[in-house]
């Protein structure tokens, strides 16, 4: 990969670093030039401070041993190393999830060994060490295993990709962990359609890929999860002279906005743009700019992302509104749009009862205050999503000496075995 400037080009090898004026390499290149072998970088991740990269390149150490797939940066020597284990093969584990910082970091992909481990499609990262995932090993083995995301929300782990349905015969693209089995994400059910991308926004979960409600989905290709039930987002978005044509790729919330990308021509009913709208949570509004690349006619970006205050999207398009921008462009519009669809009196997602838990750090018991009236079970939850304290009826004050250190997810549920409330503490 060459990164162009004004007035020179730099090796860039599958990465790029901008600094608000130029382009230049990023620290050491993470795969020297190998003739027609090129060098992908999926994408970075900041967990606990270190910047990781993720997918098909190589590296090699000072002892001239190579690593594949996941590296890390040292930021004091600009030396991109292995983790805390060569990865000595390109190998299916070749991702890292979530993109945006949780308490858990995985690598994931198809199955593979990593780090003396047995193979499996996900291995749980904590900054110092890979570890097997449990909720892994109750998953039916299959040749055609590939883990796309793996995240925490609301003391669930959720998990997404095209994997052998542990519940039934069959295949699963969505499923979540509850700390002791696999389970259906209610309104979801077993409904097989593809996610792309997630965000989770204001305790809500928005999810995109290529699904539609006339096959059971709760949205078409976009909908918004609040713990417990869906919202379609005013229908969402299609291609309606082929639906099965329709699909996100990336989304990005940027200023309470949610900007959208992928394959469609239509949001909320509307004749909207061409593949790039945002959701202001009431209404969507299609975005000024042609994007266009003459060899390649590929609608969608790659990927978005923002930095510095400032929105940036990157894909295979060459120019804008037909001026040269090669693959990468920054939004500069501000609130300008083209046309928006009705606006819909949506309800806010659902916002839990607010319990406090105090103190916070703690070390021996939590008090809980403004808890509901109706509490049948408080259930306390560890970062991977299991069940670590469970106890029935109202509870105020609760022993949590036993529990290891760590950040936990306290829910309330109500005798209809819903959450009414989700709150973090940290041990």
């Amino acid at each position: 990969m060459r990164i162009i400037n004004e007035n020179d080009t730099v090796l860039g090898c599958g990465q790029a670093a901008w600094n608000g004026t130029r382009w230049d390499s990023l620290a050491t290149r993470i795969q020297e030039d190998q003739g027609n072998v090129a060098a992908t970088t999926y994408w970075f991740v900041r967990y606990q401070g270190t910047l990781y990269a993720c997918g098909e390149f190589s590296l090699y150490t000072q002892q001239n041993e190579g690593n594949f797939n996941l590296a890390k940066l040292d930021e004091s020597t600009q030396q991109w190393t292995p983790l805390e284990c060569i990865n000595p093969v390109m190998s299916g584990i070749s991702h890292l999830a979530p993109r945006e910082p949780q308490a858990n970091l995985y690598a994931i992909g198809a199955p593979y060994d990593l780090c003396g481990y047995p193979e499996a499609c996900v291995f749980r990262y904590d900054g110092q060490a890979f570890h097997e995932w449990e909720p892994v090993n109750s998953i039916p083995p299959s040749d055609n295993t590939n883990i796309w995301n793996v995240f925490d929300y609301l003391g669930y782990a959720y998990m997404t990709g095209a994997f052998p349905d542990p519940l039934v015969e069959g295949e699963s693209r969505f499923l979540r962990w509850n700390g002791s089995n696999w389970e259906y994400i209610p309104g979801w059910g077993d409904h097989t359609g593809s996610i792309y991308d997630i965000e989770i926004h204001n305790d809500t979960l928005y999810v995109a890929g290529q699904f539609r409600q006339e096959n059971g989905a709760p949205g078409n290709n976009i909908a918004l999860f609040d713990g417990t039930s869906w919202n379609d987002m005013s229908g969402g978005v299609t291609v309606p002279e082929l639906p099965v044509s329709a699909s996100v790729h990336t989304i990005q919330w940027f200023h309470d906005e949610l900007y959208v990308s992928g394959q469609f021509n239509e949001a909320g009913g509307m004749p909207l743009g061409d593949g790039f709208a945002k959701w202001n949570g009431h209404q969507w509004c299609a975005l000024p700019g042609d994007f266009e690349n003459p060899v390649n006619p590929i609608n969608g970006f790659l990927d978005m992302a923002v930095w510095h205050d400032s929105l940036f999207v990157c894909g295979a398009f060459t120019t804008v509104d037909g001026e040269p921008v090669r693959h990468v462009a920054k939004w500069i519009g501000g609130d300008a749009t083209l046309n928006c669809s009705p606006e819909v009196g949506m309800a806010e997602p659902r916002s839990p009862h607010s319990v406090t838990i105090a103190p916070n750090p703690a070390s021996t018991t939590i008090t809980l205050e403004g808890l509901p009236p109706d509490v049948a079970v408080i259930t306390i939850r560890d970062v991977v999503g299991r069940t670590v304290q469970r106890s029935a009826g109202v509870h105020t004050v609760l022993d949590v000496s036993s529990l290891p250190s760590g950040t936990y997810t306290l829910e309330v549920l109500n005798a209809r075995n819903v959450i009414v409330s989700n709150t973090r503490f940290v041990k």
